[in-house]
């Protein structure tokens, strides 16, 4: 998440293993590890690459384990996992499945006990899905993102309240979050079924494919020298930069929609705003002087370590004075980027609101409603998911829209879009649009004025970002 280590990786499983010896020997019923997807996930990678990767970490942590002396028994008794839920309902499901099946596995084959070979599998609602604008719909996120959790069975779900992107929530949204669940189990009793997918074909192929692919990649990972040495060298990175990039196409052309933001945006939509804390403060009593004192550590191992910390405590020292006892020579390596699906189109959103009401584009009709309403409506969904507001129902000149599209039929476009697109750029049109793609006479069309063509499948992050230049007078 943050590049960081205060201490070198080996260091860090050693002292991390020291604190599962000690868990495993003084609360035998509680777990001190638990492998998180989530930076995988909310970095763009799929979810062969966000199992394969989790599941790396937790053999990593098996060896750090049984290298301090712990069984693989004792081990995997430590061992839980938390992995992201999101609205893509039958691959969160498959995720689950699958993930349980990798995990067995693993501890299969590394000798536990058939009875150890299971650990829980929590959910939290993923923070790449969340969006800040028309933040409502996030409900809509979580609901279905919850309901795939808990039909895939997770042993518990934290959903995130539909501010949560925004800053700190506010108290309404964190109620709606706890009601959501509260409704699924007792209105819905999606907690009454054991494996409800199972021997379903879809859930049963998806999660199949799901697990073979993810071995794979940890395979590949257990080849390179284990998840530390992929971390460090970027090979994680380089597996989920290929799976962004082509999220991010499918992003730009609408093929993957957001509701409330590419899609039926609310460009008129009020703002909302989070509850947002005093950092200068927490950071101020953060950084206050260490209290306390912490004897010389000894070496990490059986729960040596954690003694000696847990005694310190006992006699009054804080987190400051033991980060200090145990800070070393820190490492660094390039972090793994967290980014939003909607972040592309709320700044665009943020740009037509910078643009303080000049950013807008007329609709020039041609023909009766009942031919131009389709792409119309097409038009202003297009524009308006950029911050560019739609104008109807008046001419061009009054309109203030320094831009103009067309909208129309393809058999009326043949006849009358050229001459419509000569009178705009007359009338002081800084660019004219055309909703379709223009087919054979798209030549003609261009040289009488038309500078692009918007459609269904068409990059949109990028057309809205030349319309912006073109609105600032710069070269599109």
């Amino acid at each position: 998440t943050s590049g960081k280590l205060i201490v070198a990786l080996p260091a860090v499983l050693a002292r991390m293993a020291d604190t599962a010896a000690y868990t495993a020997r003084h609360y035998p019923n509680a777990r001190a590890l638990n492998a998180r997807s989530i930076v995988y996930h909310s970095a763009g990678a799929g979810e062969a690459v966000e199992l394969g990767a989790v599941m790396a970490s937790a053999i990593e942590y098996l060896r750090a384990m049984t290298t301090a002396g712990l069984s693989i028994d004792d081990a995997c008794g430590q061992m839980a996992f938390t992995l992201a839920c999101d609205a893509d309902v039958f691959m969160t499901v498959a995720k689950f499945r699958a993930a349980r099946r990798l995990w067995s596995r693993i501890a299969e084959a590394s000798g536990a006990r058939a009875e150890r070979r299971t650990a829980p599998f929590y959910a939290q609602t993923a923070p790449r899905m969340m969006t800040r604008r028309d933040p409502a719909t996030n409900i809509l996120r979580t609901t279905a993102a919850c309901f795939a959790a808990g039909v895939a069975g997770a042993d518990a779900i934290t959903v995130a309240p539909f501010d949560s992107a925004l800053g700190y929530s506010r108290a309404l949204p964190r109620r709606i979050a706890r009601n959501l669940q509260l409704v699924l189990m007792e209105e819905s009793g999606i907690n009454r079924v054991v494996d409800a997918a199972g021997g379903a074909y879809l859930f049963e192929s998806l999660t199949d494919t799901l697990a073979d692919a993810a071995w794979s990649i940890l395979q590949e990972i257990e080849r390179a020298g284990g998840m530390g040495t992929a971390l460090t060298s970027g090979i994680i990175a380089e597996k989920i930069k290929a799976v962004a990039a082509e999220r991010a196409r499918n992003l730009a052309r609408r093929k993957d929609p957001i509701t409330g933001v590419s899609e039926f945006p609310d460009i008129g939509e009020a703002r909302v705003d989070a509850d947002h804390p005093d950092l200068p403060a927490i950071l101020a009593k953060r950084d206050q002087a260490p209290v306390g004192a912490v004897d010389a550590l000894p070496a990490p191992g059986t729960g040596a370590l954690m003694t000696t910390l847990v005694t310190a405590v006992s006699k009054g020292a804080n987190v400051l004075a033991m980060s200090k006892a145990l800070g070393g020579a820190p490492i660094s390596s390039t972090p793994l980027r967290a980014f939003r699906l909607a972040e592309t189109f709320e700044a665009l959103r943020d740009k037509g609101e910078a643009a303080k009401g000049r950013a807008k584009i007329y609709l020039a009709t041609i023909g009766t409603a009942a031919e131009f309403t389709p792409r119309l409506t097409f038009a202003k969904n297009f524009f308006e998911a950029g911050g560019i507001a739609a104008i109807a129902g008046e001419n061009f000149t009054s309109s203030g829209a320094a831009l103009a599209v067309i909208c129309s039929t393809d058999a009326l476009y043949k006849e009358k879009a050229a001459s419509a697109a000569a009178a705009l750029k007359a009338a002081g049109a800084k660019a004219v649009y055309l909703a379709g793609r223009g087919g054979e006479i798209e030549a003609a069309l261009k040289a009488a004025g038309i500078d692009d063509f918007i459609y269904i499948g068409c990059d949109a992050a990028a057309v809205l970002t030349a319309a912006y230049a073109r609105l600032e007078g710069a070269a599109p």
